[in-house]
């Protein structure tokens, strides 16, 4: 009886020593190629296929945060911080962002610093690449969201991106209202939550 108690226990914690190995396994790939992508930013459009396709797949399949969900994000934001400048993957890294909305809302608010420091890097350095409206719902509804899971810092690192993006000089916001209405949207969400 001992015997098998003992082997029981031996059999579960093997399984779970292949699940901690998997989800490790998964990370360092998760990893390894975002590097490859960052390092390879001047072949972009040859590395960028994988490192979208994997981000994607962590992204889309999760319920719940895992240490592979955190790690896509925050190589969704590096390579978004590396490669935003590029035409060529720009567009594919705005749809990367929107999926995030698309996360379960207990998932998004564990990820919402993330989230945050990730949109705030990225309008710091990048917001004068984000040419179109849909680019900037994108953005903007992210910080929005954030706002709405998240903590005081959280809320400070909001509104710090939308000063940044709102100082920007884009004949972008002269030409198209809806935009306009857009940061107002969000300005919004950012004064009612610090209340």
């Amino acid at each position: 009886s001992e015997q098998s108690s003992s082997s029981a226990s031996a059999t579960r914690f093997s399984e779970q020593d292949r699940l901690s190995l998997a989800d490790l396994s998964a990370c360092f790939c998760c990893d390894l190629t975002a590097e490859v992508g960052i390092q390879n930013k001047d072949r972009s459009s040859l590395v960028w296929p994988s490192c979208n396709s994997i981000v994607l797949k962590a992204l889309s399949r999760t319920q719940k945060i895992t240490p592979l969900i955190e790690r896509a994000v925050v190589n969704l934001f590096k390579l978004g911080f590396r490669l935003f400048h590029r035409e060529e993957v720009r567009d594919d890294l705005l749809r990367a962002l929107t999926l995030l909305l698309q996360l379960p809302a207990g998932l998004f608010r564990k990820l919402t610093e993330v989230i945050a420091m990730g949109l705030h890097q990225m309008i710091r350095v990048h917001a004068a690449d984000i040419r179109t409206s849909l680019g900037w719902s994108a953005v903007l509804a992210l910080i929005e969201t954030c706002a709405k899971y998240g903590d005081e810092d959280v809320l400070y690192t909001g509104l710090e991106s939308l000063r940044i993006a709102l100082a920007q000089d884009i004949p972008l916001f002269e030409i198209e209202k809806p935009l306009f209405a857009l940061f107002l949207d969000a300005v919004h969400v950012y004064a009612t939550a610090s209340n």
